[in-house]
């Protein structure tokens, strides 16, 4: 193995013995969009030592006069004056173009590799007599994807605007934009933006539109011909109202909620062996890469209240925020690390407990009348002084509630084994095995109950309202218990209680309502409190109630509540019964609204039955 490695090595080596690249940079040193494709380019040809690369570095982005290029046309003849290269690659179309116009000028017989321009005219090879040493890597945005994609995540869009500026490689886009005009359908308003300059796309989208979206393609200059800062186009894009989605890396992480991108870096990455095959292999070829990801911001997805879950396609996160896991990595890694110690720990403790029981009873038979009450109280010490041991293992073990099956199972094995092996009588030890038991089964559900809350449904099912309602009260019976709130529930006579929808969903809207009424009530200090909850059918509709006595809503909020960011408390956020409205009406199709009543406030849930 070792020697098929060197050989390997060796005819690396010398196939690309003193190779020589030219790599010709249509705009200037800084620019991220093509500093991103050099980089993966010089990354690729980092591991082979033998090949020196030599990057020319135009400035097309600020200067495309006619007699710019005549000058830099002069200045690259006296620089390229005796050099002879194997390989000279041009990055984007203002370079490709220099090349090819000058070609008899600059080279002799080199070889072309064109990266990043977007279409391909063998005709412009054919004019230069240059059909047999172009290759090319086109760069294809894929808008239509990216249209698709909006369409998914938003279905209830009604605008979508998509913004290109007006310099010579956005015209190059254009055919992509008009076929994309062209197939529309005219569900929405598709709206094409080409404005005159940077500050009017901030005025423009600097308020929220609801039901809307932009699909940047480009907007680095102004038409006055003024070059637009990435910083600059980045502040836009952090700053709108609206989501923007994108459709390469450059704006990544910097504001952009995602879409199907080109990575610029790997694009770079696969010219680079591009150009080392065409080394190797002198036949000419035209690809397209291939080098597109769906990549979406968390912190945009959160901003705009949109999921990426039921995607179909592998996608990509970035700016996550950091969960407790994450935080406290380290931590955890050091607790799974030591999990078999603590492992074998509980169940030499759980095994002593049951030892120690055995034996105090067979003690107890023997000891005289009169200490009988002080050994068992001293047994009842050393047992709460046992549960003491086990809390606090068990509170190292609440970061990672998933590892407790595997012990709680080998617990109640060796509670059965030691109870089955032991010469004790069914009734001497039937109580302890049942506590444990008991115990046991507990723990499970409660770790069961709150790993089925949290997993967002993936599709709709059939559900009891009541039933589902009932699991989030016992959730929060005791916070509900301690704050001497009563909840009531009352189903009327033959009621239907069947919907299809998403029942976790469902769940979470029902305790953003209960627990707003619960805050109510504790701030307004009723001694009785209560929340009543009624299920009735009305035609094929069930509608829950759920009432409270906490004083209702002033008249001037209540037609705000439903509203996202709007709360009447100090420290809320205002996002819950948002949240509420959008899962009960935009995703179960059904109606919630508030009344206020009597004592307090009447939230109604209206939904379709399911016969």
């Amino acid at each position: 193995m070792r020697k098929i490695l060197l050989l390997f090595i060796i005819l690396t080596n010398f196939i690309f013995a003193n190779s020589s690249i030219l790599i010709v940079n249509s705009y200037h040193k800084g620019y991220e969009w093509s500093d991103s494709i050099i980089k993966g380019i010089e990354e690729t040809f980092y591991s082979h030592s033998n090949i020196d690369m030599n990057i020319l570095y135009m400035d097309s982005k600020r200067i495309t006069s006619q007699e710019y290029y005549n000058k830099l046309k002069q200045l690259y003849t006296i620089q390229l004056k005796n050099r002879k290269y194997d390989l000279v690659i041009s990055v984007d179309r203002f370079a490709y173009d220099f090349v090819l116009e000058n070609y008899n000028q600059f080279f002799t017989d080199e070889r072309i590799l064109a990266v990043g321009i977007e279409n391909y005219n063998e005709n412009n090879t054919k004019k230069y007599d240059l059909e047999n040493k172009v290759s090319a890597l086109l760069e294809k945005r894929d808008l239509k994807a990216n249209v698709r994609l909006i369409e998914q995540m938003m279905p209830t869009i009604k605008k979508l605007y998509i913004i290109n500026d007006k310099s010579i490689n956005a015209t190059h886009t254009e055919p992509l934009i008009k076929k994309l005009m062209d197939d529309f359908d005219e569900k929405y308003q598709l709206i094409y933006l080409r404005e005159d300059n940077l500050s009017q796309l901030v005025n423009r989208f600097s308020k929220f539109e609801e039901n809307s979206a932009i699909l940047f393609v480009r907007f680095y200059k102004n038409s006055n011909g003024n070059l637009n800062k990435n910083q600059d186009i980045a502040h836009f894009i952090k700053g709108s109202k609206v989501p923007i989605f994108i459709t390469d890396s450059i704006f990544n992480k910097k504001g952009a909620l995602g879409g199907k991108i080109v990575d610029l870096y790997k694009f770079g990455q696969t010219s680079g062996q591009m150009a080392l095959d065409l080394l190797e292999d002198q036949t000419s070829t035209i690809v397209i890469s291939k080098d597109l990801y769906y990549v979406f911001d968390s912190l945009k997805l959160d901003q705009f209240f949109l999921s990426v879950i039921n995607l179909p396609m592998p996608y990509t996160i970035v700016n996550k925020s950091l969960t407790f896991f994450d935080e406290y990595r380290g931590f955890i890694d050091f607790v799974f690390m030591i999990s078999p110690i603590l492992l074998i720990l509980i169940i030499g403790l759980a095994h002593n407990i049951y030892l120690r029981k055995y034996a105090e009873k067979k003690l107890n038979d023997k000891i005289e009348k009169e200490k009988k009450l002080e050994k068992e109280r001293e047994k009842s010490r050393q047992f709460i002084m046992q549960q003491s041991k086990l809390a606090e293992i068990g509170e190292i073990f609440s970061s990672i509630a998933h590892q407790w099956k595997s012990p709680l199972v080998e617990i109640t094995t060796i509670a059965q084994e030691s109870f089955y092996s032991s010469n004790s009588t069914l009734s001497e030890n039937e109580s302890y095995v049942k506590d444990i038991m008991t115990q046991v089964d507990y723990m499970n559900d409660t770790i069961n109950d709150f790993q089925d809350f949290i997993v967002p449904s993936n599709k709709k099912k059939i559900f009891d309202v009541k039933e589902a309602i009932s699991s989030i009260l016992d959730i929060v019976n005791h916070n509900m218990k301690y704050n001497y709130i009563k909840i009531n529930m009352e189903v009327e006579s033959k009621t239907n209680l069947h919907i299809s929808g998403f029942r976790n969903e469902f769940m979470q809207s029902v305790l953003n309502i209960i627990n707003n009424a619960k805050d109510q009530l504790q701030v307004n200090n009723l001694k009785n409190r209560y929340i009543d909850i009624y299920f009735y059918n009305v035609n094929k509709y069930l509608v829950v109630k759920i009432n409270d006595n906490a004083g209702g809503i002033k008249m001037k909020d209540i037609d705000n509540i439903f509203q996202p960011y709007f709360s009447t408390k100090t420290e809320g956020h205002g996002i819950g019964l948002y949240m509420a409205k959008m899962i009960i009406e935009d995703k179960m199709h059904g109606k919630l609204s508030v009344d206020n009543i009597k004592d307090g406030a009447s939230f109604t849930i209206k939904l379709e039955n399911v016969e």
